[in-house]
């Protein structure tokens, strides 16, 4: 099955107390560990890509550096940058995303609809493409809204935490739904930590 898997980026270092949005930082070194265990586990679970696309921000853009094995075409694609939160970035600590629709206009802020448009059409294009397996390295934000968004499997969760170096998978073909959690012991570890599977919960995650 031809796939797409969505893959958070490592811890940063940063001294932006809120929510980073787009605001440039570095991977922290153990977030540079992180991204190194997540290339030795998709080696093991047989999911090596053909194709890695990441975010223009440091953070993804080196994540996608460390996973890759050997010398994959690595592009960067504004499509899978983060939410654009304007001059709430690094200002706020949680989002409500009712309030944020409501308020974004006056701090020059993306819409949802904006940035879920903008990750299916990358999705869109990769639906017409030969790649089989592609990595995605993007943000918290981002992947969260595209995740609500889409059809899931049986047995998914309806929403997950975007833990650092981990993600779901998104089948290509034939629609777009995402059959699984990455890595693939995600969903035994949310049922053990108690998780609410069956509803949607707000951010951050």
């Amino acid at each position: 099955m031809r796939k797409a898997i969505f893959i958070r980026h490592g811890q940063t270092q940063s001294d932006v107390t809120g929510i980073k949005g787009r605001i440039d930082v570095d991977l922290s070194q153990e977030g540079i560990q992180q991204m190194a265990m997540i290339g030795y586990i998709l080696s093991k679970q047989g999911q090596k890509p053909d194709l890695i696309v990441t975010s223009p921000l440091k953070r993804a853009q080196v994540a996608g550096q460390i996973i890759n094995p050997g010398n994959l075409i690595q592009l960067l694609s504004e499509q899978v940058n983060e939410l654009d939160l304007g001059q709430m970035a690094g200002q706020i600590s949680e989002l409500d995303l009712e309030k944020y629709e409501q308020e974004r206009k006056q701090y020059h802020a993306e819409s949802i609809r904006e940035a879920i448009d903008r990750a299916m059409s990358l999705l869109n294009d990769l639906k017409d493409s030969e790649f089989q397996c592609v990595a995605i390295i993007s943000h918290s934000i981002l992947m969260t809204l595209l995740y609500q968004s889409l059809p899931k499997a049986q047995g998914l969760p309806a929403s997950i935490p975007m833990l650092h170096g981990c993600g779901f998978e998104v089948s290509l073909e034939p629609e777009f739904k995402v059959i699984n959690l990455f890595p693939d012991t995600l969903l035994d570890s949310l049922k053990d930590s108690g998780w609410p599977l069956d509803q949607k919960i707000g951010l951050p995650l």
